[in-house]
């Protein structure tokens, strides 16, 4: 599966999609996680929609989104939606930048913008699971 947004010039040659990334969407693994994260790279309107909010809110980080947790309903994160992109230029670190619309949630994590990092891919997957987890909690609690 070819990431539109390499088709399409958001990402230029030198740029790699990290291949922990790649590997999980080659084996259909958003499957494991879909009941709360939307696939951003399946969706061009929202990830253009999400890619635009975090050019303008951090315009000296070069973000590209592949991922949206999103609750409608507003058991999970009062509704507000958390973001996942990874960075380029970071030197060779396959970090995951995640921001957190909501703000009561993302201040436990003190950073003040409301945004953190994980170190890698697989931390990442680990906190999509986790987050999953706790929907499911919250979702079966509010039944």
């Amino acid at each position: 599966m070819m990431c539109f947004c390499k088709q399409k010039t958001i990402l230029s040659e030198k740029d790699r999609i990290p291949s922990g990334i790649l590997d999980f969407l080659e084996k259909n693994r958003f499957s494991e996680i879909d009941i709360l994260w939307n696939n951003l790279f399946e969706d061009t309107l929202s990830f253009i929609r999400y890619y635009d909010h975090l050019v303008r809110k951090y315009p000296n980080k070069k973000l590209i989104p592949f991922a949206l947790a999103v609750d409608p309903s507003g058991v999970f994160n009062d509704g507000y939606v958390i973001v996942s992109a990874f960075e380029f230029n970071i030197k060779d670190q396959e970090r995951i930048f995640i921001y957190d619309a909501n703000k009561e949630y993302s201040s436990l994590h003190n950073t003040g913008d409301f945004s953190f990092y994980l170190n890698s891919f697989s931390e990442w997957v680990n906190f999509a699971k986790k987050l999953k987890d706790e929907y499911l909690s919250l979702k079966d609690n509010n039944e």
